[in-house]
């Protein structure tokens, strides 16, 4: 469910910009101002380098950053901030919209329903 479009700003903010489940896979898509990140749970540690995403897994652990962890969940995530992308304040590449943000978590999650995760 998307409660925010992405906003690219110098600001470092931390923004929940979408969250949801999609076949029993928790996701939250976050701003961090300048970039955003994606977040899905899977029920123990994975093996991130099995998960093909934007840029690869930057995150694997049992909370997102600067959130309480939650009992028996662990997150990977990946980010938004690689050659290519738009990082304020830099200006130059592809600005993410929030949905194609949303469709990225999905597809992972289509990949760890593959995997067994």
């Amino acid at each position: 469910m998307i409660l925010e479009q992405m906003v690219y700003t110098r600001n470092r903010e931390n923004q929940t910009i979408a969250i949801g489940t999609y076949k029993d896979h928790d996701y939250v898509v976050k701003s961090y101002g300048n970039y955003p990140c994606c977040y899905v749970s899977v029920k123990s540690s994975v093996d991130e380098k099995q998960i093909e995403c934007h840029g690869g897994v930057t995150w694997c652990d049992k909370n997102i950053p600067n959130e309480e962890p939650i009992p028996g969940m662990f997150w990977i995530g990946w980010d938004y901030a690689h050659g290519g992308d738009y990082i304020c304040p830099y200006g130059r590449g592809k600005r993410w919209m929030t949905e194609e943000l949303e469709m990225a978590c999905e597809e992972v999650i289509d990949q760890l329903e593959v995997l067994g995760w």
